[in-house]
């Protein structure tokens, strides 16, 4: 009874373990992955763009083909581009690299004459089938695509929402007389329009103005949509009389008459024979600091050989004074 009970458990066990190594093989392999976080875009205004950065990812170690789409409400106004290409939309198939990345973004073109409200919706990242090689035993079949879904939330409204995100920061901070002091400007568009922003440049020195103006925003270029980001063209002053000295310059990104990105930035011009003799100092200092590493290392190597000989000294001696 025993053995009768013994070989019906292995019988189950043997047969859990080649049903268990048929489901493995013949599974299908999936590839395919992207962030799933929903996107959610609240106060879309009508006749706008919207951008999102999407991540696909390849995590098989052969190369694999993809095909992205949308679906739901929000299906008839979405559209995929590259980062490198924006003028070709995304429409067929792509193929990623083993183990490879890419990164693209989804245009919402919210359409003018749509109504106010939530609209729902779905992106698609789709692994597309491969056939089984049947002149490879170990070959795997991907018999289907795998397809991970992206959820879509887009809330249409008609006020507008002005808020951006702006780094302002300066090329350096000491200049000589002859150089242009220069900020370099980033917006990322927040708000649910595309702006324009203006630049208010001003500068002073000993509490005294030296330089005033507004730069406006390039008519020929294109204004930034909602959820982009772009460098500004680079703001550059320059002493007319090459006055030495400290100066202030507040800068300020307007945005439909809304500041949006705001800084106070001091800087220093100093003279062309001061630049010279910063730059002598700075060359003495670090040969300077070489020397002086350089020589505590040479001390540190006599200390140790100073060591050793007279380690080997004393030994000596004691082994002289037992003969």
């Amino acid at each position: 009874m025993k053995i009768f009970k013994l070989s019906k458990c292995l019988t189950v066990s043997v047969f859990l373990s080649v049903l268990f190594s048929l489901l493995i093989v013949n599974s299908p392999v999936f590839a395919v992955g992207q962030i799933t976080a929903p996107i959610v875009i609240d106060n879309a205004m009508r006749g706008e763009e919207v951008a999102v950065d999407l991540y696909f990812v390849n995590s098989d170690n052969i190369k694999e083909q993809f095909l992205v789409s949308a679906g739901g409400k929000t299906a008839e106004f979405t559209s995929f581009y590259t980062t490198a290409d924006k003028s070709t939309p995304l429409t067929s198939e792509f193929t990623l690299a083993a183990n490879g990345r890419m990164q693209a973004v989804a245009i919402f073109k919210i359409p003018a004459d749509i109504p106010n409200g939530t609209y729902t919706g779905f992106i698609n990242i789709k692994s597309v089938p491969q056939s089984l090689d049947s002149s490879n035993k170990d070959a795997v079949n991907v018999s289907v695509g795998q397809i991970i879904s992206r959820a879509v939330t887009i809330t249409v409204t008609d006020q507008e929402n002005i808020a951006a995100s702006v780094s302002i920061i300066p090329s350096k901070y000491t200049y000589s007389s002859s150089e242009n002091f220069t900020v370099n400007i980033n917006v990322r568009n927040e708000s649910n329009v595309s702006i324009k922003p203006n630049v208010h440049f001003n500068i002073v020195s000993d509490g005294n103005p030296v330089f005033d103006v507004i730069y406006p925003f390039p008519d020929a270029k294109e204004a930034i949509h909602p959820g982009t980001t772009i460098a500004l063209d680079p703001i550059q002053w320059r002493s007319m009389d090459g006055k030495v000295g400290t100066y202030v310059a507040s800068i300020e990104v307007l945005a439909k008459d809304s500041v949006v990105g705001k800084a106070v930035i001091p800087f220093t011009i100093i003279s062309e024979k001061d630049v010279v003799l910063a730059a002598v100092i700075k060359s003495i200092n670090t040969h300077t600091v070489s020397f002086t590493v350089g020589f505590l290392m040479v001390l540190a190597l006599i200390a140790l050989a100073s060591k050793k000989f007279f380690k080997k000294l004393a030994n000596r001696s004691e082994k002289d004074s037992l003969l």
